[in-house]
Order: C-alpha cells, then sequence, then structure tokens
C-alpha cells in the first residue's frame, strides 16, 4: 500500500481467518502511527478449517464490525503458504523480480503455476558479501482467490496479503517499539491448529516455522482417551474443572511434543547464525491455556512473556473492551494487518 500522507486519518482492517475463529480489527492512524483501535471482534469459525471458508460466518463477523473501511487485508500460514530464507547473487529489485519465477522453482515444494509469489530483500548475506539475503513467500492460488472473492462478494477490497508469521512480527515490533538488535527473539503464536514460530535478530527476521500442533491435537486426545465428546474434550482444555488430572497430563504430553518441534527450530537457528535464543514472547489463544508458560519456561529455561498488540492504542468507543483486556492474544495477526494502513 501506498503511505498515507500525515495529518489525514486512514484506517484499515485485519482479518485473520483461524481454525476456531475468524477474527477481525479495524485500526486506524493520522499517518504519524499514533494507532487508535476502532473495532475488534471474532465469530466462531463452523468449518474449522482456514481451507474452506463459510461466507457466512465472516459476513456475520464483518457487519458486527461494522467498520468505517471497506479496505483490508488478509494473511495465510502453513498448509496453505509457506516462506523460505534464500540467499541469491547480488541485484537489484527489478532484476530480482524478473529472476523470481525462476528462483522459486528451487525452493517451493508446489507446481509454480499454482502459487503466488513474492520477496523481499532483507540486504547482504551475512555470509557473503556478494550475496543477498532474500525472503522468499508463496501463498496457493485457489486460497488466495477464494478468500479475495469472498471479502468482495461482502464490499470489501484485499489491499494486502500477507503470512501469519511477518503479521503477528509487524504487531510485536509497534508494541516493543524498540528492540535491542543484539539480541535473539523467538515469537510463538499458539493458535487452535498450530503454532506459527519467527525468530529475529533484533528487527531481522531470519527464520519462520509453521508447526502443525495446536489446542486442537490436545482436545482429540482427551477425546479419545477419556471418551468425551469433542466439544466435553474442548471444554476440558479451554476451561478445565477444578482438578482435571487426566486432561491436563494428556494436553502436557501435546505441549512435549510441540517442545520438542520448537527445540529443533531453536537449534537450526542457533546453528545458522551461532546465537541461542535471549527471549521468548507468546501470543495466540493457546498461550493463555493454564500451565502454558510454566511448561515453556521449564523446557527453555526462558520465561516466556505475553504480549498485547494493543499496547499504547486509544481504544474507540465500540471496541469490546473485555477482548481488549483479556483476549489480546487471539488478535496479534489480525492487529499487525490491519496496521498495514
Amino acid at each position: 500500500m501506498k503511505e498515507k500522507g500525515a495529518g489525514k486519518k486512514v484506517s484499515h482492517v485485519g482479518i485473520d481467518i483461524g481454525t476456531r475463529f475468524i477474527k477481525a480489527a479495524e485500526i486506524s492512524h493520522d499517518g504519524n502511527k499514533n494507532y487508535e483501535l476502532t473495532g475488534l471482534y471474532r465469530f466462531e469459525n463452523p468449518t474449522r478449517s482456514t481451507k474452506e471458508v463459510s461466507r457466512e460466518p465472516l459476513k456475520k463477523l464483518l457487519d458486527k464490525l461494522s467498520p468505517e473501511s471497506r479496505d483490508s487485508a488478509i494473511s495465510l500460514s502453513a498448509p496453505n503458504a509457506l516462506v523460505r530464507y534464500i540467499t541469491l547473487p547480488r541485484m537489484d529489485e527489478k532484476e530480482l523480480k524478473k529472476s523470481l519465477q525462476f528462483e522459486a522453482e528451487k525452493y517451493i515444494p508446489y507446481n509454480i503455476n499454482e502459487v503466488v509469489i513474492d520477496c523481499s530483500i532483507l540486504g547482504q548475506s551475512h555470509e557473503d558479501k556478494n550475496q543477498l539475503s532474500v525472503i522468499l513467500a508463496a501463498a496457493k492460488k485457489d486460497i488466495v482467490y477464494s478468500r479475495v472473492e469472498a471479502l468482495k462478494e461482502l464490499g470489501f477490497s484485499v489491499n494486502a496479503i500477507d503470512i501469519d508469521a511477518f503479521s503477528y512480527f509487524n504487531a510485536f515490533r509497534n508494541s516493543a517499539k524498540s528492540t535491542d538488535e543484539a539480541k535473539s527473539i523467538a515469537l510463538l503464536n499458539f493458535g487452535y491448529s498450530q503454532t506459527n514460530v519467527i525468530i529475529s535478530k533484533g528487527a531481522e527476521p531470519c527464520f519462520t516455522r509453521d508447526i502443525q500442533s495446536g489446542t486442537r491435537d490436545m482436545v482429540k486426545l482427551i477425546s479419545q482417551r477419556m471418551g468425551l465428546e469433542e466439544k466435553e474434550a474442548e471444554k476440558a482444555v479451554l476451561d478445565p474443572p477444578e482438578n482435571p488430572a487426566d486432561a491436563a497430563e494428556l494436553s502436557k504430553s501435546v505441549l512435549r511434543e510441540l517442545a520438542e518441534e520448537l527445540r529443533l527450530s531453536f537449534g537450526y537457528y542457533e546453528n545458522q547464525y551461532g546465537r541461542a535464543i535471549d527471549e521468548i514472547y507468546v501470543s495466540g489463544g493457546a498461550s493463555f491455556l493454564k500451565g502454558t508458560d510454566v511448561f515453556l519456561e521449564e523446557s527453555f529455561g526462558i520465561k516466556p512473556v505475553k504480549w498485547n498488540p494493543f499496547l499504547n492504542f486509544k481504544i474507540g468507543e465500540k471496541v469490546d473492551k473485555g477482548l481488549v483486556e483479556n483476549e489480546y492474544g487471539q488478535f496479534a495477526v489480525s492487529a499487525g494487518l490491519a496496521m498495514r494502513v
């Protein structure tokens, strides 16, 4: 999007189509990034899928949000999209765009004609000054087009398409204001069906991964082992009773498997950059589950920090304050998308 002029108030809607909830945030600013949250809402996703998006809940969500703006941004994650960090010979951005399709075929496991691709130059490679560090992103065309068409039918234009991890990284950088360039930071977004991971050195993203593990795995395991209906199992995970010993232990077994995947990701980063993870920040609905923060601290020796994407925002009168104060972790992706005004 083009940068809007200072002093002119503009707004944008960020729409995060998650497995359990579809979430939307409307954010406005005056061109100087003095942000105001003017709308915030979520609606249950009846399909429990990010591939098949039902028009009806999306319409109900946006009707309830009732945004001033009809400009929106959406994002995707695995298995509908992927990110690769690659190195290429030094060239300008125009040359890179021209060679992008040829280069992308080397790194993308999809049919190149079935994806939308884009890239961003990070800068000179740390290992070779004659090479560029480049982020390559690809998203499946059918998913992109179906979401764009669904929003178009509802009267919205899609001005930006992003990756989930980069969306909440954008929101985090804004909430953090300044980032210690010497620190390696892991951002973990715990969702219902997957966990998004992005590791940065200061303000520069260096590693991105979508781990296919989340709250849904806990729900399925508890349902199978304890003989509960899925709704009952979900309640045992999300709203546990006073003494949920069996359910808690089964949930921990999923967390242990997730911790092993995180350990692999952290180890890869450490091997590539020669640095250990200094800080862990968490978002997503599952980051608020009882015991998750304690488990992460025990697993990695780092106390995870919950962060609020709406920190220092002016909160509009029509915004549900309960969502901002208690459920802010679920809106990290939609907040980052809505900031793209």
